[in-house]
């Protein structure tokens, strides 16, 4: 209800907080109240325009820890459970954790490479070991300046590249209260989901 109070913008899932050992809370046989809430979300998307051509999502929050790369991870991996073909792109070159959760850990390249002009797309994609259906592009090293980096013109053509070959695109990116990123990126994609995390989010964010 202070959700709606303070913004019109609509809300299509809500997810429990889980006390997990692992960030994956879904997967084949999992019947858990979290699990079955990821599987709403999934098919909310055609309500927020993410359906068919329209397949690039972009996932951000207000700051760290508000749950995105979470979000991004199991909503990636449902999707992947019902045989679509999924990429996870971990744009939040500052931050990145979505790598970890689907525990990648041999990354030679990934995405600042690719924007430097030091490797190409085919190069940097990982096919992850929880879903065969499921893959990700790793941050790779850190920039001193990822926002500067982010706003090359190699993003809209690696969307060109990914466009035909995935069924969903999905962005991981810096949170929008610290860096200027998302406002960049929201440009390549269709639709963008805010996190909003219940004790944790500003009401003054929300806004």
């Amino acid at each position: 209800h202070e959700i709606e109070k303070y913004t019109s913008v609509p809300i299509i899932g809500e997810i429990v907080h889980e006390k997990s050992k692992t960030p994956l809370v879904i997967g084949l046989g999992k019947r858990t109240f979290v699990a079955e809430q990821f599987r709403k979300l999934r098919t909310s998307l055609p309500y927020i325009g993410i359906v068919g051509e329209k397949k690039k999502l972009l996932i951000t929050s207000n700051a760290s820890g508000d749950g995105k790369s979470f979000i991004v991870a199991n909503l990636g991996l449902s999707l992947a459970m019902v045989d679509k073909k999924v990429i996870l792109l971990e744009f939040d070159l500052s931050n990145p954790t979505l790598s970890d959760k689907l525990e990648v850990t041999t990354i030679n390249k990934g995405l600042t490479d690719y924007l430097r002009g030091h490797a190409e797309p085919e190069e940097i994609i990982r096919r992850t070991t929880v879903n065969d259906n499921l893959f990700v592009m790793p941050a790779g090293s850190l920039p001193e300046k990822p926002s500067e980096l982010i706003m090359s013109d190699r993003v809209q053509d690696l969307m060109e590249f990914l466009t035909p070959l995935f069924d969903y695109i999905i962005v991981d990116t810096a949170p929008v209260g610290l860096l200027s990123d998302a406002y960049v990126l929201s440009t390549h994609c269709d639709a963008t989901l805010y996190v909003i995390r219940h004790g944790h989010t500003s009401k003054v964010s929300v806004e």
